[in-house]
């Protein structure tokens, strides 16, 4: 463990220290609480963490001693893959996603965002108005908001998850099954029938890796 924390010494954010509760509902972390997990370095070297991650700064976050730490831009360069609770991330564009799906010519991916709406402001007439806005990540990370594991009363999250497919080399990235189904263009019917013989969502990763696959091998 000290070894990937010498490496990033100077370079991880310093984050903020909290007390973990168990009994909220978190949708701007991947993981309701921080989860043993192991973070695979390119030199080989293995280390050891209370890991997360974290959908609305879109970091991996790590506990060292209730000090939250997240992982640079410059350090994701030295990190293999991160493995929590038998799920593994890899580095995408200098962001983490999710592995669902690999093979020789085809992998799927996740990558997972959250934005924070603010409270409604009262209105003239003793109501609450209501805003879809997100707001500013600098404006809410004042004092470390953004990282603790739940968000002061009346915010609210919206968190959202799309899929890469990188297949022969080229990335493409889906928002919808729609989408999904069109990059099948010319196997729809097969497609339709499989979402609708097991009953997949788009919303869960099992489902839409479940499909990949099938899509992949089907002949």
């Amino acid at each position: 463990m000290k070894q990937l924390l010498f490496i990033l010494t100077f370079s991880l954010l310093f984050v903020t220290g909290f007390a973990q509760n168990k009994n909220i509902f978190i949708f701007h972390y991947v993981f309701q609480n921080f989860k043993p997990g192991v973070v695979y370095m390119k030199s080989g070297i293995i280390d050891k963490y209370m890991l997360n991650y974290n959908s609305i700064t879109e970091e991996m976050l790590f506990d060292e001693k209730n000090q939250i730490l997240a992982i640079g831009k410059t350090e994701i360069g030295l990190i293999d893959s991160v493995v929590i609770e038998g799920r593994k991330f890899v580095v995408l564009n200098d962001k983490f996603v999710e592995l669902l799906y690999h093979a020789n010519n085809c992998e799927l991916f996740a990558s997972y965002t959250c934005s924070v709406i603010p409270p409604g402001k009262p209105s003239a007439y003793g109501g609450v108005s209501h805003t879809s806005a997100s707001i500013s990540l600098s404006a809410m990370n004042f004092g470390g908001l953004l990282y603790n594991l739940e968000l002061p009363d009346g915010y609210t999250t919206k968190p959202r998850t799309h899929y890469l497919i990188k297949k022969n080399g080229e990335l493409h990235k889906f928002l919808s099954m729609q989408q999904i189904k069109n990059f099948y263009n010319k196997r729809k019917s097969l497609f339709n029938e499989f979402v609708r013989e097991n009953k997949l969502k788009y919303e869960d990763r099992n489902d839409i890796a479940k499909l990949i696959e099938f899509m992949d091998t089907a002949n």
